[in-house]
């Protein structure tokens, strides 16, 4: 007899569908969500999986969600979660955060004009998070994937930095937020030599070379976007709810399955959970000089060599 691992089997798409609804209707769901979306671009992705083309073209990107109600409507609006047409999608937010957030647009599709904002978003950046993406690549190297982000961590409490911790669907993301970067005066604009895509690549480099190649290092641009913890991430088979650690026995004692999002239908309450930080009162100091250090180290090595 076969061995077929659980997250092999297909789950009945109807009841998925179902649950799916039923997640997004949830009022505590809703609410944390929008808490991300402030300021931030939100985006509703179609899954790569989906290759019908009918169905690819109603990603959704530069939408402006600013409370619960408004993303009840924008679900209606577009048409992702009526009675007779449940669609999956990804919710994600960007990570940088803008001074007045983006302009209204249309939530009908051949009314939408986002030109304008496309050219002038960086103009407008305030912030920008460091995000570091562990992707498993799929779901048979997520302990893989649990592993290199447990070193990483590690090393990040050993130098007392600041960071959130969030199971993605498929891996982890380590997000350092831009205020613990600050001083530092990175320039949002991709031309300039000290702009902060420019630097945050070269930290997730360093983890690549020191730690894990499951480090995604082709994230770091103006118009990035990440997963919002909470929403939900469908994959072929399965639905996961996207996690944010406050916990790290939690983060310690990860299961895969138990963030199916068949275990988020019924008695549970994410109400003002929050995205925790872990070490909020550290800083950057340590893994900027070290970051430094090693790629002068790299550079000498280099020069010698000729």
């Amino acid at each position: 007899m076969t061995n077929i691992k659980l997250e092999e089997i297909p789950e009945i798409d109807n009841l998925r569908k179902w649950a799916l609804a039923r997640y997004y209707e949830r009022y505590d769901v809703l609410f944390e969500i929008t808490k991300q979306t402030q300021r931030r671009e939100t985006a509703f992705l179609i899954p790569s999986w989906i290759t019908d083309p009918t169905i690819r073209k109603r990603s959704l990107r530069f939408l402006r969600i600013h409370s619960p109600q408004y993303l009840q409507r924008a679900f209606r609006s577009l048409r992702y979660l009526t009675y007779d047409n449940i669609v999956y999608f990804n919710i994600y937010k960007s990570v940088a955060t803008y001074k007045d957030g983006l302009p209204f647009t249309s939530l009908k599709l051949d009314q939408r004009d986002t030109t304008q904002w496309k050219t002038d978003a960086v103009k407008h950046i305030i912030a920008y998070d460091f995000f570091l993406d562990i992707d498993a690549g799929d779901h048979n190297d997520i302990k893989h994937a649990h592993k290199s982000a447990s070193m990483i961590i590690k090393l990040l409490n050993t130098w007392d930095v600041p960071y959130s911790l969030i199971f993605s669907g498929c891996g982890f993301h380590i997000i350092i937020p831009y205020k613990y970067f600050e001083e530092y005066k990175y320039s949002f604009d991709p031309k300039n030599e000290n702009n902060i895509y420019k630097q945050f690549h070269k930290i997730a480099k360093y983890f690549y070379d020191m730690y894990s190649e499951m480090v995604d290092l082709g994230i770091y641009d103006s118009k990035r976007l990440c997963k919002i913890p909470y929403s939900l991430s469908h994959y072929l088979n399965r639905s996961y709810v996207s996690w944010a650690y406050n916990d790290l026995n939690e983060f310690d004692k990860f299961v895969l399955n138990d963030f199916e999002l068949k275990n988020f239908i019924g008695n549970f309450n994410i109400r003002n959970r929050v995205i925790h930080v872990f070490n909020k009162n550290g800083n950057v100091d340590i893994l900027l000089k070290n970051v430094e250090v090693y790629f002068n180290g790299i550079k000498k090595t280099t020069i010698s060599n000729r």
